[in-house]
């Protein structure tokens, strides 16, 4: 049962290492994500030139409005109706490509900012444990059932009667 957990789970993570590196490439050419958009504020998480990143924008004047997400897609890179505001975001904390800042009522009295960037390196390289794990237990498994069968560990030619060299490719046999 733990086998095969490990090999859905390791499918589902390679398939996401997949879909991170299709959407590292995108982010070079427009600005993808989710975006809610209410009287209280509003949220983007998308990626954006090279970088994932996360604003949450709220204001002072919560009236309790319920928000609605939808599918965000655009060129130009605009993310929020105040755009300006984005810019001005002081990072608090940096490194290696994360960033993390936290804006108060600072630059617009009532409103505040927080902002999150993530690398795509870093997603990318999560979801490649897992694979990565998975083939090297694969290649220890294929060669402990070669070395069981009597087969030659390197190409998995039968052994049979020869014991040190393997006729096939030449690999000695420990």
């Amino acid at each position: 049962m733990f086998r095969w957990t490990f090999h859905i789970l390791a499918l589902l993570s390679l398939i996401l290492m997949i879909a991170t590196c299709v959407a590292w490439i995108r982010s070079f050419t427009r600005t993808e994500g989710f975006r809610s958009n209410n009287p209280d504020g509003g949220l983007f998480a998308g990626y954006n030139d090279g970088q994932w990143e996360i604003y949450i924008l709220s204001f002072s004047t919560a009236n309790g409005s319920t928000s609605s997400f939808e599918w965000y897609s655009k060129r130009d890179g605009s993310l929020f109706p105040v755009p300006q505001a984005l810019d001005s975001v002081q990072v608090s904390f940096s490194f290696i490509g994360f960033e993390y800042g936290n804006e108060g009522d600072d630059w617009t009295p009532g409103v505040s900012l927080v902002h999150v960037k993530v690398p795509p390196w870093a997603v990318t390289s999560i979801f490649s444990i897992l694979p990565f794990v998975w083939m090297l237990g694969r290649r220890g498994r294929l060669r402990s059932a070669r070395i069981r069968k009597g087969l030659c560990r390197t190409c998995g030619y039968d052994m049979t009667g020869s014991f040190d060299v393997c006729p096939e490719c030449g690999a000695v046999q420990k």
